[in-house]
């Protein structure tokens, strides 16, 4: 579903002479799979690290996981808004749907751009 939309968005910036815009396209997917590596990153920590790690060390690795868990997900935000600009600019409908400024539904949106990809990759 993302996936043809993405291209479509790709190869109209392409058409109107933006490569560098098309090129940022996998940045911004990047950002998504990033985010949600964060994510498994700091869940993986909480259910098993703090019973392999010391309590101060498990503390002060979650803080860190969090911190750069944050950062992911703000790329992200930001990412997601120039993806739609993007769309504005060559006049089609924006890929995500949602409201950029709800960290939830960019959160959600990012899994569901990894599971398309996921779903429709070529083995």
């Amino acid at each position: 579903m993302y996936k043809e939309k993405i291209e479509k968005l790709v190869r109209l910036l392409n058409g109107a002479g933006e490569q560098d815009m098309a090129k940022d396209m996998d940045e911004i997917l990047k950002s998504c799979a990033f985010y949600i590596d964060r994510v498994v990153a700091m869940e993986s920590a909480q259910s098993i690290l703090r019973f392999t790690l010391e309590p101060d060390d498990y503390r002060m690795t979650l803080t860190e996981l969090d911190k750069n868990r944050k950062i992911a997900h703000n790329g992200l935000i930001a990412n997601v808004k120039l993806m739609n600009r993007y769309c504005k600019l060559v006049g089609i409908d924006p890929i995500f749907k949602g409201d950029t400024d709800s960290r939830i539904e960019v959160a959600e949106f990012a899994m569901e751009i990894v599971k398309d990809i996921f779903e429709t990759r070529k083995l």
